[in-house]
């Protein structure tokens, strides 16, 4: 792809609005957008060309590069017909990966990625504060990585939260690859849960030797996914399984194990995120601070002080004796199972949402006996 290369942006949402400022900024002077609204909130560029509504895929295999968007279908068949073309069909994350200068952790999962990501970027930022390092943070969380690419140096660290729809086509793979829980999801996206669970596995299909897969040992998919790994892994347990490198809970106690030696981390009472389904999360954040040489001092330090995002179990207030949660990024029925199993107390549940193609029994079930259920 050079400046003077006919180049197409297939959606005009955060990651295309970034692809676009990124390529007006470096020159690239023949970039038309694609998008289907027929109205765009933003004004384009000078020079920027737009094809907009219901027809705005045909003709991709007229351009030599074509970037999509993770919220344009991948497996619609006008990218297929202009790959036959000779068109490059790619993405702002393929092709931030490819530019990348530096170290890579990408983490995904069903739930938990941008509170596993989040809790990684604080402790390094924590650990190389002084400009020893940079640190960044992008992906599915809310900025592209697009954005701060021409930033980065080789000493720089980057933590991408990787959402499946970023993971489709990816052709490069960061050199630690975190897989969080894989529930069943998207399945108004996907044909069935292998077809989401292989988009999952795309984080790392292209590992190589020297690179270091971080998986659950608590859960059945990691039988799927360990044969997958070229390089190094480490699992993480909280349900009492042995590591032998990685992380562990035993006793009410996280460890970092090595070769079998325990190191203790910190009591899992001081935690201060809610639920214990967040013990899934600060494992392998642990694993990956403990790969930059972090002490565990200084990881029960940010921990202990790291209480998570918006909208995750996210404490709102408190009136006349009740207190209020806001777990509304919980769109699934099993995440939202481990936020009505992080309370003890009586628990009044308000929920809604649109159909994804999911089974609600579990989830049904569990709401009845633990709570009151409003919706």
């Amino acid at each position: 792809m050079n400046q003077r290369s006919k180049i197409a942006v297939v959606g005009y949402g955060v990651e295309g609005q970034a692809m676009l400022d990124y390529l007006v900024k470096n020159n690239f002077s023949n970039i038309t957008v694609c998008d289907y609204n027929v109205t765009l909130k933003k004004k384009m560029p000078d020079g920027v060309s737009v094809r907009l509504g219901e027809h705005y895929l045909e003709g991709l295999e007229d351009f030599d590069v074509v970037f999509r968007s993770p919220g344009v279908n991948s497996a619609k068949p006008e990218f297929a017909k202009a790959r036959m073309a000779g068109t490059v069909v790619t993405s702002s994350t393929q092709y931030f990966l490819e530019q990348v200068p530096c170290t890579v952790i990408g983490v995904t999962g069903t739930k938990g990625k941008g509170t596993t990501s989040t809790l990684i970027y604080e402790i390094l930022k924590a650990h190389f504060r002084g400009g020893r390092k940079s640190v960044f943070l992008g992906g599915n969380i809310g900025n592209s990585p697009i954005e701060f690419l021409d930033k980065l140096k080789r000493s720089s660290v980057v933590v991408l939260e990787m959402s499946c729809f970023q993971l489709g086509d990816l052709q490069k793979s960061p050199k630690i690859a975190v897989i969080l829980n894989t529930t069943t999801d998207h399945l108004d996206y996907y044909p069935d849960r292998g077809a989401y669970m292989q988009a999952k596995e795309l984080i790392l299909n292209h590992q190589d030797r020297d690179d270091l897969a971080v998986l659950n040992a608590d859960y059945p998919y990691v039988k799927y996914y360990k044969p997958l790994v070229k390089g190094g892994v480490k699992l993480v347990s909280v349900k009492g399984r042995r590591v032998e490198d990685g992380v562990q809970v035993k006793d009410g106690t996280i460890y970092y194990v090595t070769d079998g030696k325990e190191e203790k981390i910190m009591p899992v009472s001081k935690i201060a995120l809610v639920g214990s389904h967040n013990l899934e999360n600060v494992g392998p954040a642990i694993v990956v601070a403990k790969e930059f040489g972090v002490t565990a001092k200084a990881i029960a330090k940010v921990v202990a002080k790291f209480k998570g995002l918006p909208h995750r179990i996210e404490f709102v207030g408190r009136k006349k004796g009740v207190a209020y949660y806001n777990d509304s990024f919980s769109t699934n029925p099993m995440t939202s199972v481990a936020a009505i199993d992080s309370f003890d107390e009586p628990t009044f549940l308000i929920a809604g949402g649109s159909d994804k193609g999911l089974k609600y029994g579990v989830w049904a079930k569990r709401a009845v006996l633990k709570s009151s259920l409003k919706g």
